[in-house]
């Protein structure tokens, strides 16, 4: 799991106007034709043509600044993560280089490398050794444990307890619950909880009833 970075918020923000500055190409030109309108056919027709290159001239620029700023914002993620890696401890580096050599993976034992923060890993281990209490929390994890245990977090077709996604409509309800006790945090406490009790595909289950609520992305 992970929450959504500004960068790339900002990223899909820049797509989105890019792909509304395409409507100049279809605006442009209808409004130099009311513009001209009733002055002769060729003036009209010149309007027309006139007015979609305006608009092509629009969508072009905003298509141009948008390109330049989504290299830098994706230069500038990609720095990031070099930087995050850079300080990777001696023992997942040396298991890194020894996953990929010369640009080929080896068929050889699989070393899982974590990436997470020292903070989402500190949480990690007071979650399962329980020592986060709250009544609250105690209930709504408990519940999804038996939604996993009856299969009832995911679903093959929308309808009943499922939403449009086949996702269980009282998992996303208990997300959104623990979401307001304690914001995302709170999210990964009864998720690290949930996975000690049910690993695996209930796991996997979770994450994606978790999608979408408080920044969680699956």
């Amino acid at each position: 799991m992970r929450r959504m970075e500004p960068a790339y918020r900002e990223i899909e923000d820049i797509m989105s106007h890019t792909r509304l500055s395409a409507l100049a190409i279809i605006i442009a030109p209808c409004v130099f034709l009311y513009t001209a309108w009733g002055s002769g056919f060729w003036r009209c027709t010149f309007a027309v043509l006139f007015g979609i290159a305006a608009g092509l001239f629009i969508f072009g620029v905003v298509y141009g600044i948008g390109a330049i700023q989504i290299r830098w914002r994706v230069s500038r993620i990609s720095k990031r993560h070099l930087s995050m890696d850079s300080k990777l401890s001696t023992r997942d580096a040396f298991a890194l280089r020894e996953l990929v050599h010369d640009g080929v993976e080896k068929p050889t034992l699989v070393q899982v490398i974590d990436l997470r923060s020292d903070k989402d890993r500190q949480l990690e281990e007071k979650a399962l050794a329980n020592g986060i209490h709250d009544p609250k929390l105690d209930l709504l994890v408990a519940e999804l444990i038996q939604l996993g245990r009856n299969r009832k977090l995911l679903s093959d077709k929308p309808g009943g307890d499922f939403n449009d996604r086949c996702r269980s409509v009282r998992g996303i309800e208990i997300a959104k619950q623990l979401y307001e006790i304690g914001g995302y945090e709170m999210m990964q406490i009864a998720y690290y909880r949930f996975t000690k009790t049910m690993p695996g595909d209930p796991a996997s289950e979770l994450n994606y009833v978790f999608d979408g609520v408080g920044g969680w992305m699956a």
